[in-house]
């Protein structure tokens, strides 16, 4: 187990050992129970935090500052920052330029970086990431901008129809985004348009984590966080005392940038108005409920973030969020639409999105999603009954298509668009 969609899988997995009066935490969420297509954004590995430039194809000129300031490019000065998703990041005063199209290798880094650009006319910018999306924009002058992904590594591609492009990059500041911030952490004070309700992250080789909130009376969604868990041992999650085991085996480390941006698990909350009392904890194995000393988990790091009231749209079946984030951007729902077994074929437009599918199903299941030459991996099973996965990136032009290749039931499919 290595990442923190392991640690939702299992709890999923895990759930029917511990008895019912414990088990309040029902996975009900959209990004913890299928993960074949997430798109993680967070620290897989070591890298510096500055843009490497390995080779680049198509460059006419190198612009740099002799200090720090905005570069101008075509007589458009670049912003100092930009700000995505209430992060900041700050140009290292660069740009480069190109004729019609060109490319840059970049190399990966444990934070994400920001990429924005101008045009010396009024035309559409294409480009192609390292992961393989391809974005579209109409806008220039440093007004719009991509996201690489921290650990993410390859090449980066634009082009323009005719003329010239000017590319400046951009890295993550120590500026914390409003909300909780402890130990370079932070829980935002809003996530995808749901605000934070509470928040705490442990001291190292704390083995427990309390806090407490005010209840909505609607879903929450709870954004767990962990490192350095020995094997053998569990995380365990409890609301006003009840709980469930959610994990064994290693936390992934990645999860301390941006912890509320990962999967999370959605559960129903109390009343409205009722204080809430928030516990996490290790123990050792599925079955012993008991916090261990402090002197065996020395590595250990958690943390936990809720977040409510969600906002949901019930969906083939089941529920998806009604706006999501992606690629440091925010986008919101837009159309949907649903089947009782009929393949579905959705409009093509000239805009990119982000869609989300989801499912009921009875036995096992298998799906697909396609939008273009990409797809999901869909020789492999995933969960039947109640289900979703999201991150499922549509480029402008594209056509959605989504079906079920086992089981049968209901499915549907939403579709965001940018609102930022």
């Amino acid at each position: 187990m290595n990442t923190l969609s392991d640690l939702r899988s299992t709890l999923d997995a895990h759930a029917d050992r511990i008895p019912d009066g414990e088990a309040v935490v029902r996975a009900a969420a959209v990004h913890h129970r299928v993960a074949v297509v997430r798109r993680r954004r967070r620290a897989v590995g070591a890298g510096a935090l500055a843009l490497v430039v390995a080779t680049t194809v198509g460059l006419i000129g190198v612009h740099r500052a002799s200090s720090t300031p905005p570069p101008v490019v075509f007589g458009v000065r670049a912003p100092e920052t930009l700000t995505s998703l209430g992060y900041t990041y700050r140009t290292d005063g660069t740009a480069e330029t190109f004729a019609g199209h060109g490319s840059l290798k970049v190399s990966a880094s444990r934070t994400p970086r920001l990429y924005t650009w101008t045009t010396d006319r009024p035309v559409a910018v294409r480009m192609v990431l390292p992961n393989g999306e391809v974005w579209h924009s109409s806008k220039t002058s440093f007004t719009d901008f991509v996201q690489v992904a921290a650990g993410q590594s390859g090449t980066l591609r634009i082009s323009v129809p005719p003329g010239h492009v000017g590319l400046a990059a951009y890295t993550l500041t120590d500026a914390a985004p409003a909300g909780y911030t402890k130990d370079g952490t932070t829980y935002r004070q809003s996530v995808a348009g749901t605000p934070l309700l509470a928040a705490a992250v442990s001291d190292q080789g704390q083995p427990e984590l309390r806090t407490t909130y005010v209840a909505t009376g609607g879903q929450v969604d709870l954004h767990l966080a962990c490192s350095g868990l020995p094997r053998g041992y569990a995380v365990n999650v409890s609301l006003d005392g009840a709980g469930r085991v959610s994990s064994g085996g290693s936390c992934d480390a990645g999860t301390w940038f941006d912890p509320a941006s990962g999967g999370f698990s959605e559960l129903p909350d109390r009343p409205a108005g009722t204080r809430v009392r928030v516990r996490v904890w290790v123990s050792t194995g599925f079955t012993d409920g008991h916090v261990v000393p402090a002197s065996r988990v020395p590595d250990l790091r958690l943390g936990i973030g809720v977040y409510g009231p969600a906002s949901n749209r019930s969906i083939g079946g089941y529920r998806l969020p009604t706006t999501v984030e992606q690629d440091g951007h925010t986008w919101a729902l837009a159309s949907t639409a649903s089947s009782d077994g009929a393949p579905l074929r959705l409009p093509a437009t000239g805009r990119d999105r982000v869609a989300g599918m989801a499912w009921q199903i009875r036995g096992s299941a298998q799906v697909e999603f396609r939008a273009g030459s990409r797809s999901t991996p869909s020789g492999s099973q995933v969960a039947g009954g109640k289900a979703a996965m999201g991150s499922l990136w549509v480029p402008a032009g594209q056509t959605p298509q989504a079906r079920v290749l086992k089981g049968t039931g209901t499915f549907g499919v939403a579709l965001y668009e940018r609102t930022d």
